[in-house]
């Protein structure tokens, strides 16, 4: 008899249950909700007129920008983060030693017209170069 007042009890748990089970196609998914955090990468624009003369997109690879001069003797390398500062390292060719090569950072400042104001340095400074300009070309 306890076998079957187990089963019984079983039996009578799944149609408890069943009402409240319904198939995936009756479920509807719940629709997406916005994000809290607001996307603030800052948007570069194509080519900046800048302290190295005119520097156009080259390339991104994760979130690092590069932009470079016609001639590809100036690289500016920026990297880009939820945050108007932007972050960068350039290189630039001596034009009297080929194959030689100024480096030094920048640290920048995004804003909403997508210029882009700073200071730049030699080496591993940011900053004993001067201010810095970027802006967009139009």
């Amino acid at each position: 008899m306890l076998p079957l007042v187990r089963c019984l009890i079983l039996f009578g748990l799944v149609l408890l249950l069943l009402p409240a089970c319904k198939s995936r196609s009756e479920t509807q998914p719940a629709p997406a909700e916005p994000s809290s955090k607001p996307d603030k990468e800052p948007r570069l624009t194509s080519s900046y007129t800048s302290p190295w003369g005119t520097l156009g997109w080259q390339s991104r690879q994760h979130n690092t920008i590069t932009f470079t001069n016609e001639g590809e003797t100036v690289f500016l390398r920026c990297t880009v983060q939820n945050s108007p500062e932007v972050n960068c390292r350039w290189s630039k060719e001596r034009p009297e030693d080929p194959g030689e090569w100024d480096r030094g950072k920048a640290k920048l400042t995004a804003h909403p017209d997508h210029s882009l104001t700073g200071t730049w340095g030699h080496g591993d400074s940011d900053d004993d170069g001067g201010p810095c300009k970027l802006i967009p070309k139009r």
